[in-house]
């Protein structure tokens, strides 16, 4: 199964601890630590922030039918259903986009970029806060007629990521996103895989049809959640 196109490094952080002789004369030896931004300040990791939503246009016959909706989430959708998917973040960031396929002749996923590309967002990862950015960005993604769950992987963080940032060619009408090549497919495999159990907190918000998302948080410089999109 498939989609017509169509998840964060993990920082390693090291401490160094240097230690010296006492030093003579009266006085503590430890400094404790303080939210004051003295000796010993205590930063709180930050909290990261990602939206998204789901549009969805029913189809019959070939044609529209009816209105778009949003949803809050997912739903088990129709064949006939086409998507579009409503990302934003609250902070300036890089964001990336990706679809995880079948398994490919090695039994390990195949994975498409869907952003950035040149039709979304002028082909950079780099996105303001708040901005609203729309997969795809033109048109729809339309489901096979086959019955399965498709994985989209939303990917935020506060720098470049060069996995991703390497793989950002594809995105044209000859790959139309498919990664090939075997080290970078290994490289974004490797990546996905590392982060995959950094799971964000999920909040559905469904107050009324124009104010329906899911909020994902996440501590730390990067953020990655996995949208399951089953149809049948």
């Amino acid at each position: 199964a498939g989609v017509v196109v169509l998840a964060v490094a993990a920082g390693l952080f090291w401490y160094i601890a240097k230690f010296v002789g006492p030093t003579p004369g009266p006085g503590p030896t430890n400094v404790p630590a303080t939210n004051n931004g003295g000796p010993g300040t205590v930063t709180p990791t930050p909290t990261r922030e990602l939206a998204y939503a789901i549009e969805v246009q029913k189809v019959r016959d070939g044609r529209d039918y009816e209105a778009p909706f949003t949803l809050s989430g997912e739903i088990l959708f129709e064949r006939d259903y086409k998507i579009r998917i409503q990302v934003t973040a609250r902070e300036q960031g890089y964001l990336y986009i990706l679809n995880e396929g079948e398994n490919g002749p090695d039994g390990l996923p195949t994975f498409n970029l869907l952003f950035p590309s040149p039709t979304s967002n002028g082909g950079t990862a780099s996105v303001s806060p708040n901005a609203l950015i729309q997969i795809p960005a033109r048109s729809w993604i339309v489901f096979d007629n086959a019955v399965g769950t498709e994985k989209v992987w939303l990917v935020w963080s506060v720098a470049a990521v060069p996995e991703l940032e390497a793989v950002k060619y594809v995105a044209n009408p000859q790959d139309r996103g498919a990664i090939l090549k075997p080290e970078q497919l290994a490289a974004v495999r490797a990546f996905i895989t590392a982060q995959a159990a950094n799971k964000a907190s999920v909040e559905r918000i469904d107050n009324n049809p124009t104010d329906r998302r899911t909020v994902l948080r996440a501590d730390g410089d990067v953020l990655v959640h996995v949208v399951p999109l089953a149809h049948n």
